[in-house]
């Protein structure tokens, strides 16, 4: 995932290496593992127009997706399409985004399992 990933403009955001032990906590997991920082942040996230987006907690802007969520169940503003091509938004609970170019090249190294995608509408003129 990392080799597709810096193909990518991460923005301010980072790859960076880790090193992964055993249970023992002394022997080293064989392989190249890594930490990304997303270092993004975009509001672009659109509740009003999301109609299966939830509040994490009652009265407070924060929001969480149904998992598995639909496609298109989701929106965001057209500035989502400029920009780095990962990125947090502040409004929306434990997700990250991502552009869909990045989401065609992880789907084409078959990277896409366990990472809950779902395409979001894009609103470009709101």
């Amino acid at each position: 995932m990392a080799d597709v990933l810096r193909r990518f403009d991460l923005g301010q955001g980072a790859l960076y290496p880790v090193r992964v032990l055993e249970y023992d906590r002394e022997t080293p997991v064989e392989g190249n593992y890594f930490h990304i920082n997303f270092g993004n942040v975009k509001e672009a996230f659109l509740p009003e127009m999301s109609p299966t987006a939830q509040r994490r907690h009652d009265g407070i802007d924060i929001w969480k997706r149904i998992v598995p969520a639909k496609n298109d169940e989701m929106a965001v503003r057209g500035t989502a399409l400029t920009g780095p091509d990962i990125w947090i938004d502040p409004r929306f609970y434990n997700a990250f985004f991502l552009r869909g170019c990045l989401v065609q090249a992880l789907k084409a190294a078959k990277l896409t399992r366990g990472l809950w995608l779902s395409r979001c509408r894009v609103i470009k003129d709101h």
